[in-house]
């Protein structure tokens, strides 16, 4: 293949140009069982593969809708499992914007409320290359639908999750940060930004949420002593991921 003989740098200006490797932040990719395929040039050779896989993962905003009434031991749906299969280390590591959501699980809904959830917004700037990248993710977390929300109690749990997920992601950074003091290569950078173990707490923690919903029908002196008996139920679930 004549992209072989060319130098790097070349090579990589040219997979800019390519529709599939260009970067936009309002581009937004479902990610269903027909996602998991990735762009055919990135399955042309192990070479190929590790320098378009990256590009792929950080060019559009990745949605994923996660499936209520999961087997706990099993919250990574089949179809989420190849997308991440096919992904490999490679483009985990530079997934620059993410966007999942998640209904409540609700015992009797009424009518309108299987539509009623939140979601999950993470973000971060990869536009640099190396030192130059920022790794640093940004966390937007809100309700949908708003004005069911009247108490404001959906929005505070989903906050919680926020200091829940922004606390482990700032953890693994600073790990990732230590480690870069001893391996200096490329590959190592790439597999300790952001891993597939982050990516699974992330839905766990959701699920958590997902499993204390809120009415917003309830007489408020009850709902206030359910939310502090729920939220501590939150924190401990939360903490034991």
């Amino acid at each position: 293949m004549f992209l072989l003989v060319l130098p790097p740098e070349l090579r990589l200006q040219i997979y800019a140009l390519l529709p599939e490797f260009r970067s936009s932040p309002h581009a937004s990719i479902r990610v269903t069982s027909s996602s998991t395929q990735i762009p055919a040039l990135c399955r042309t050779s192990r070479l190929l593969r590790q320098e378009t896989l990256p590009l792929y993962a950080q060019s559009a905003t990745f949605a994923i809708e996660l499936t209520a009434g999961l087997d706990p031991q099993r919250l990574v749906s089949e179809e989420l499992q190849g997308w991440l299969n096919a992904l490999g280390s490679y483009g985990l590591a530079r997934l620059s914007r993410l966007n999942f959501s998640r209904h409540w699980e609700l015992s009797r809904p009424s009518r309108g409320q299987h539509h009623v959830g939140f979601y999950v917004f993470l973000v971060r700037d990869l536009a640099g290359l190396g030192a130059q990248a920022s790794r640093r993710w940004q966390m937007n977390v809100g309700t949908y639908p708003i004005v069911k929300d009247l108490s404001g109690m959906r929005l505070q749990s989903v906050q919680l999750l926020e200091r829940s997920v922004i606390a482990r992601l700032q953890r693994e950074d600073a790990v990732a940060d230590a480690s870069r003091e001893l391996k200096t290569t490329a590959e190592a950078h790439g597999q300790q930004d952001f891993t597939r173990a982050d990516f699974e707490y992330v839905i766990a923690a959701m699920d958590v949420i997902a499993r204390h919903p809120f009415s917003t029908f309830e007489p408020q002196e009850e709902a206030k002593q359910r939310q502090l008996v729920a939220f501590e139920k939150m924190r401990e679930e939360l903490a034991a991921l």
